[in-house]
């Protein structure tokens, strides 16, 4: 689903990331800003879709913009509006027409101003959907757009005093006194050259009793749950992960395996691969487990907030067994997911036995202790252009219904690609 723009500004989560993919509506974080390379030859590049704008009151000029962005100081205006270096990457709109025109240009530390034009397209059709990229490297920029290439222009800047690079930015203006929305999906920052994982583990070893999970990023981001009743939120103790989600019936939390403190964990996906996330659970007794599958890194639970196709597994216990059932995810909310295969399948719980989920092009295949609990065809179609951004494993546990202080335990989390 297109992201909603309103006259405003987007910051991306994090510092210093290689890559950061946003192809759905929903919670972008709460850290920091996010700082790319782009003072080497690599540079990086960043990329949207325009899916459309709406526009009150059209003038006949211009009455709608959208820039990408890269600035050399967290900014809370508009980058135009702003007294940071930058280059920017604009393209104009014609409420009337339903043209736009493509420009780049250098900012330097002068608020209300795009600085130098490097490049102007002529006025030309709106192409809905059509990409809109910024590449920036130590010494050229370049814009492009369905029919419009600028090609590769000295931007003459020094990144001498951009330390941490550059901050990615996207900004939407108005002309004042008309309401505009600007609409956009597949968002994507990388660096050409970032690399994809091909394994992740954690055993939680060597960390201090007590610690709280959220003090170790560089392996693991999670939901700042607390739990009232019991002064806790989720923490290690005795080499094992302690899971609470908020007091609550369904009420979760959310853990998303990171390389570093920058980077979600991003999984190589290809039509020959493999991926495996397996996990062992301990101290399930209520309460419902998740093991996703996402095609981007999502901070928040994917059953109300996530609007785009993923494939995840979900468990929780039934007596003295433990139930899995698996599900295409398409949108958020009860009618979003579609059940994989059968309803549930039911094997005898054991404490501290490992699940292992296991998908590739066109399957999906669960163990519990070793033996196959699920086997089936997941029935996702084109999974390679789905995850061509990589696949990022995501685990979540919540209360269910009745429950209002569950709690779960994970042990020796591992996940893996293979061709």
């Amino acid at each position: 689903m297109p992201v909603m723009m309103n006259t405003r500004l987007l910051l991306f989560p994090f510092a210093f990331r290689e890559w950061l993919t946003k192809r759905a509506k929903g919670p972008v974080g709460e850290e920091t800003e996010a700082h790319f390379n782009i003072t080497d030859v690599t540079g990086s590049e960043m990329s949207m879709d325009v899916c459309g704008f709406s526009v009150s009151g059209a003038t006949g000029g211009t009455d709608a913009e959208l820039c990408l962005s890269m600035t050399r100081d967290l900014v809370t205006n508009t980058v135009y509006a702003y007294d940071s270096p930058a280059i920017i990457a604009r393209m104009q709109y014609n409420g009337a027409t339903a043209n736009v025109k493509i420009s780049l240009h250098i900012k330097g530390e002068t608020a209300n101003s795009f600085g130098t034009t490097l490049y102007e397209s002529a006025w030309a059709a709106f192409s809905p959907s059509g990409t809109l990229k910024l590449v920036v490297n130590q010494s050229t920029a370049s814009v492009t757009y369905p029919g419009v290439a600028s090609g590769s222009i000295s931007h003459g800047l020094s990144f001498t005093n951009w330390t941490d690079g550059g901050i990615a930015v996207v900004d939407a203006r108005n002309v004042s006194g008309h309401a505009i929305y600007a609409e956009f999906d597949n968002l994507k920052v990388e660096r050409p050259s970032a690399v994809r994982d091909t394994l992740y583990a954690n055993t939680f070893d060597g960390v201090p009793d007590e610690m709280q999970l959220r003090a170790l990023p560089d392996s693991m981001s999670v939901f700042r749950s607390w739990s009232s009743s019991r002064f806790e939120t989720t923490f290690i103790t005795n080499n094992r992960l302690v899971v609470m989600p908020n007091d609550g019936t369904w009420q979760g939390t959310w853990l998303n395996p990171t390389r570093n403190y920058q980077n979600a964990a991003r999984m190589e996906f290809q039509a020959s691969s493999l991926v495996n996330l397996s996990v062992n659970y301990t101290s399930f007794t209520q309460g419902v487990a998740k093991i996703c599958f996402l095609p981007e890194d999502f901070p928040s639970e994917i059953y109300n907030g996530y609007n785009s196709p993923a494939l995840y597994v979900e468990m929780w216990r039934s007596g003295t067994n433990i139930a899995f059932t698996s599900y295409r995810h398409n949108t958020s909310g009860q009618y979003g997911r579609d059940c994989i295969g059968p309803v549930t399948n039911y094997t005898a719980y054991a404490d501290g036995c490992t699940v292992s989920v296991t998908v590739s092009t066109n399957a999906l295949h669960v163990t519990y202790d070793g033996e196959t609990v699920l086997n089936l065809n997941h029935g996702m179609s084109n999974m390679t252009n789905l995850y061509r951004y990589g696949m990022y494993p995501h685990f979540e546990f919540q209360n269910d219904g009745s429950s209002t202080h569950a709690v779960i335990g994970m042990d020796e989390i591992a996940v893996t690609s293979a061709n």
